[in-house]
């Protein structure tokens, strides 16, 4: 029964990804990247995913996620009242990011990336490193 419970959990915490990205309004190819899956997936591969195939939970993936959905909540607590701004900010560029989006140092720099964002969010100004 455990096993089951696992299994469900993984499917509830990629869909959740999958709907926090489409609330970002990502592309699937920036979706796969965030997901940290190999170059090669196919898009058609997230429809699988929302239909409740399970993605594979590696310790990068289940890293991935934690970091994703952190930045999320972040987000939303610096929105509270708009979420089209809350989604908005992810993709838009800024001078702090030496005109990139948080998307775009997420994407470039991975997992670092990620967790250099949620410090920022958390108002932490480091790597982390």
């Amino acid at each position: 029964m455990s096993e089951q419970s696992d299994h469900e959990q993984q499917i509830d915490l990629t869909k959740t990804l999958l709907t926090v990205f489409n609330d970002w309004k990502l592309d699937a190819h920036d979706q796969i990247a965030l997901l940290g899956l190999p170059q090669d997936t196919k898009p058609r591969t997230l429809n699988r995913y929302r239909a409740g195939m399970e993605v594979p939970a590696n310790p990068q993936f289940l890293q991935r996620a934690h970091f994703i959905l952190s930045i999320s909540n972040a987000i939303d607590s610096l929105y509270p009242h708009n979420a089209t701004a809350a989604n908005y900010w992810i993709t838009t560029h800024s001078e702090s990011f030496g005109n990139k989006s948080p998307l775009d140092i997420m994407l470039i720099h991975g997992l670092d990336g990620m967790e250099y964002i949620l410090n920022l969010l958390n108002g932490e100004d480091s790597w982390g490193h």
